[in-house]
């Protein structure tokens, strides 16, 4: 589902889902892959849920996408140290985060939270609902 290449090149850090035999619920997993022998693992840091885990350009932190008290946000991780805490202002997150060169920014893709009152007039501009696996544009995502 996603891929992040660290800095230095020696691990990406990817996302997949799957769906255990006899399970109804997918399965989000957070692993990496050392380059150089394609040896999977998960990180220590790693939390069940976590996912879309993007490196620093210094390669000493992670962003992850969580779910903390029922919204999407943004977790930054201490690769070293395990440390995590919540990005502030990076609540209804809709997409991975890109940060500035110097690591001193982000900018993320992230929903206001409002959407269209079903009982007032709606005009519907899209010929399909998910057809570019966005899916109901009712509340688009914003940078931030």
């Amino acid at each position: 589902m996603h891929a992040s290449l660290s800095p230095d090149g020696a691990q990406v850090v990817v996302t997949t889902t799957s769906v255990p035999l006899g399970a109804d619920e997918s399965v989000l997993e957070l692993s990496t892959i050392e380059v150089a022998t394609g040896a999977w693992s998960t990180p220590h840091w790693v939390r069940p849920g976590d996912g879309a885990a993007q490196w620093s350009p210094d390669g000493a932190r992670v962003l992850v996408h969580v779910e903390h008290d029922g919204d999407d946000r943004l977790a930054l991780v201490d690769v070293g140290t395990g440390d995590r805490r919540l990005v502030d202002g990076a609540t209804h997150v809709a997409g991975s985060p890109a940060w500035s060169p110097d690591g001193t920014r982000l900018v993320v893709p992230c929903r206001r939270g409002v959407g269209v009152d079903r009982s007032r007039p709606f005009r519907w501009t899209r010929p399909f609902l998910a057809f570019d696996a966005t899916g109901a544009l009712d509340d688009p995502p914003q940078l931030r």
